[in-house]
């Protein structure tokens, strides 16, 4: 997939989880997800600018609506859309780093939503 999509997908599933973040019922599910979004976004934008810096700037993200339903269906997902990208990048050490950083926040989310549900 292009770095493009990649980011616009990760922006769909950090809205879905800001959301999930407001309305659950549960504090550690509200925490867990609230580290999520938040360091999503961090990530998500260092990897834009490599990836900028690499190939030239975005001159668009293509659209996507967050994902509905469950969320740690949603996260799963985007867990095999990140594994996918690290394929995809492999020849780019920064872009790998960055993308290996993306997997370990979303596995310990994983983790906590699953732990604590």
């Amino acid at each position: 997939m292009s770095c493009q999509t990649f980011v616009a997908r990760a922006f769909a599933v950090r809205t879905a989880a800001h959301i999930a973040h407001l309305t659950t019922q549960s504090y550690a599910q509200h925490v867990a997800l609230d580290e999520f979004y938040t360091t999503l976004l961090d990530l998500t934008d260092r990897y834009a600018e490599v990836a900028m810096g690499r190939e030239g700037r975005f001159s668009s993200l293509p659209s996507q609506v967050p994902p509905k339903g469950d969320i740690v269906e949603a996260i799963e997902d985007f867990r095999t859309v990140v594994i996918e990208e690290l394929n995809d990048d492999d020849d780019c050490a920064a872009l790998v780093n960055i993308l290996t950083d993306i997997e370990e926040l979303t596995l310990r989310t994983l983790y906590k939503l699953k732990s604590f549900a």
